[in-house]
């Protein structure tokens, strides 16, 4: 039986092929102030907000789950292959 991990999950997207880090794609990314900027022409600051997935190992778990379809290579791997990397 294959576990019901979130390295099985479609939701699942490893960083890095080899690696046991990933980000959940379950919900829609996080928004986190990450400083203030200057704008360009007025001078005046305003903060910058960056967005990030939860970044986890790929042997947690949670409620979400659903199974990566049997068969399909996983989405990382096809990733990598457009980016140029191997898989």
């Amino acid at each position: 039986m294959i576990p019901e991990e979130c390295g099985t999950c479609r939701y699942f997207r490893r960083a890095q092929i080899g690696q046991p880090l990933g980000v959940c794609r379950a919900r829609p990314p996080v928004p986190v102030m990450a400083g203030m900027v200057k704008h360009p022409v007025t001078g005046e600051a305003f903060p910058q907000v960056k967005t990030y997935w939860p970044e986890i190992p790929d042997s947690e778990w949670c409620g979400t789950y659903i199974r990566k379809p049997f068969g399909v290579a996983d989405l990382e791997q096809m990733d990598a292959a457009e980016a140029g990397g191997s898989a």
